[in-house]
């Protein structure tokens, strides 16, 4: 892909002198666009993918979304490295 910094560059050969430069660089051009095509279908595909696939359907309600801020989460369960934790921040 052509970097935006580099543009400058390429347009300098898409105005040379010599046709097969010129050539060149119309190629390089055309496979730049391509390039950045396939990027931004497959950037959309990603993105309407994620709708399909990770938003929920419907009226969701407050339930189903877990635990709210308010509501305490009850008993934290003995982990290993909690317990551990609770220890070494205690000293």
């Amino acid at each position: 892909m052509i970097g935006r910094k580099r543009r400058p560059q390429l347009d300098r050969f898409l105005e040379h002198p010599n046709p097969r430069v010129r050539e060149y660089a119309e190629q390089v051009v055309e496979v730049d666009a391509e390039m950045r095509r396939e990027l931004r279908e497959a950037r959309e595909a990603e993105e309407d993918c994620y709708e399909d696939c990770y938003e929920p359907e419907g009226d969701s309600s407050a339930e189903d979304a877990g635990p709210s801020v308010e509501e305490p989460l009850g008993e934290i369960p003995d982990l290993p490295f909690w317990s551990r934790a609770l220890r070494g921040w205690a000293t």
